[in-house]
């Protein structure tokens, strides 16, 4: 569900590699990548606590179909997105092997013709959007007293991702250089930015426009900070029309253009709730989606940043070549997959048991959101199965083997499609439905799939039963046992703030049961892995 690079001669950060002494390639040290993992799941967790405040104060100002027409901007932006040539991974990758090189002067010459190439290709998508915007507002059956606000905000929100498109550059090749913990601050103080100014701006009486106004700024100051912080990384890149190179556009025309058609069938499929529930059921189905993916979601992301992390590490070691690296890159993805199963399922767990309590103490009782425990839960435990095979995914990338994606994207269509279809026959023509089928198809797609990247890096097929999936079912197990107490003690109809208290409480217990599990599961190697991270963290 997401991930996800030729002269110059900055060093490698000294918390993510240091020079091979057998080969001079970069191999990736362990505690660099520990330590720039454990970073970034910090700033999602941070960023988990802005999301899960946000819409209760954005649905007290503004109706549930404005917040529809929100989230349908971002439906739209997830296929604008499918324009840029799979720029992201071209970054990461070309730039982690230039910088290898000492080429600073080859990325600058990347950078600068991803750029112009991006700009020119945006105004074209930018312009196409605007024409079509009549048709697409009928086919998502929004309201005519609505279609004016969405025009501005379709606009809006389609050209500050098409600025941002253009110039991520910079921060993709923060990444690149390994310099993960810098891109991640500018994250963290952006994301933050952005929540300030949606609290102001929603008290200012801007409205659905305060978020559009927000998104907009923390776009701009993300990208001037990026633009900085790769400048005092690399003294000597210069980046500008002139530097375009035409001999760069096979990197995006070769790899690139890989990536791009498996990112295509991501966004297809992770949008694919939100467009059926906009098709069949109108904006606030929409909007009841949004909703329900936000946490599990957002929970998600915070273990997928072990598979952001792995893509240059994969990206080096496949530079390199060698027999012992193709050793390391299996013990990668082994280790990734099982670090990003067991961190998932605590929160995911918890959340696919408890949706319908959280549900109430998040957003209050509400008439209109009757489907959404139903759609948190589900989407819980399909977002659980979806974000294992990130490390997969990162790793085969980095090799430059694109195509292994692409069964992953073939099994979801194929199998979401067919639960989608019986789920709407057999439970009914509704939000829950689309749901359940979108959750059953995605965790059988998910499991097939590792089966087949635990084979193919010869690993054996039972250690992803018994050290990932097992292991990643055991906190939903707690969580399910835990509702049966909630269901015995806690009383039907108490304040909000008191259900807060309790869910809380329960959600504390739930931590400190699956952490005792969890850490019997750990073997000794992870074991003292995380106790050096806990004693430099304190």
């Amino acid at each position: 569900m997401q991930a996800q690079l030729h002269a110059g001669s900055a060093p490698c950060a000294q918390d993510a590699c240091t020079p091979d002494r057998d080969t001079g390639s970069p191999a990736p040290r362990a505690r660099g990548l520990l330590g720039d993992a454990t970073f970034a799941m910090f700033a999602r967790v941070l960023y988990l606590a802005t999301r899960l405040a946000l819409p209760p104060m954005i649905l007290a100002r503004v109706s549930l179909s404005e917040y529809g027409l929100w989230a349908a901007c971002f439906v739209l932006v997830a296929y604008v997105a499918l324009a840029d040539m799979g720029l992201s991974s071209v970054y990461v990758r070309f730039v982690a092997r230039l910088h290898g090189r000492g080429d600073t002067d080859g990325i600058g010459r990347l950078l600068s013709t991803g750029i112009v190439s991006m700009f020119a290709i945006g105004s074209v998508v930018f312009g196409a959007v605007v024409l079509s915007l009549d048709p697409l507002m009928g086919l998502l059956k929004i309201e005519p007293a609505l279609r004016p606000a969405a025009r501005v905000l379709v606009v809006g929100s389609v050209g500050v991702f098409v600025l941002d498109m253009a110039l991520s550059a910079f921060g993709h090749a923060l990444h690149g250089l390994r310099r993960v913990r810098s891109e991640q601050k500018v994250w963290m103080v952006s994301f933050l930015l952005e929540f300030a100014l949606i609290v102001a701006f929603l008290q200012a009486g801007l409205g659905v426009n305060a978020l559009l106004t927000a998104f907009a700024l923390r776009t701009v100051f993300a990208l001037t900070a990026n633009m900085v912080l790769l400048r005092r990384a690399l003294p000597g890149l210069r980046v500008g029309p002139r530097r375009f190179d035409a001999s760069m556009l096979r990197h995006f025309a070769g790899f690139g253009l890989s990536v791009q058609a498996s990112t295509l069938l991501s966004v297809a499929l992770h949008s694919a709730d939100r467009m059926i529930a906009g098709v069949l059921l109108g904006p606030s189905a929409i909007a009841l989606f949004d909703l329900g993916g936000k946490l599990p979601l957002s929970a998600a992301s915070i273990p997928s940043t072990i598979s952001r992390v792995t893509l240059p590490q994969a990206a080096a070691l496949a530079e390199a070549g060698g027999p012992q690296e193709r050793r390391t890159l299996a013990t990668l993805y082994s280790r990734a997959t099982r670090s990003v199963a067991l961190i998932a399922a605590v929160p995911l767990g918890f959340m696919a048991a408890f949706a319908a309590p959280l549900c109430l103490a998040w957003l209050g009782p509400r008439p209109e959101l009757q489907a959404l425990p139903t759609i948190l839960s589900a989407c819980a435990v399909g977002a659980l199965f979806h974000v294992i095979t990130g490390p997969g995914s990162a790793v085969f990338r980095g090799m430059g083997l694109v195509g292994n994606e692409f069964l992953y994207s073939a099994l979801r269509i194929v199998l979401i499609a067919a639960a989608i279809a019986l789920a709407w026959a057999t439970i009914g023509h509704g939000a829950s439905a689309i749901a359940i089928g979108l959750a059953a198809g995605t965790v059988i797609a998910a499991l097939v799939y590792n089966l087949h990247n635990h084979r193919r890096l010869q690993l054996p097929a039972r250690e992803l039963l018994t050290a990932i999936v097992l292991p990643s079912l055991a906190p939903l197990a707690v969580a399910l046992s835990l509702l049966v107490l909630w269901q015995m003690l806690v009383p039907v109809g108490i304040g909000r703030f008191a259900l807060l208290g309790v869910l809380a409480g329960f959600g504390a217990v739930h931590c400190l049961v699956c952490g005792a599990l969890l850490w019997r599961w750990l073997r000794a190697d992870e074991r003292d892995a995380v106790l050096r991270v806990l004693r430099r963290r304190t």
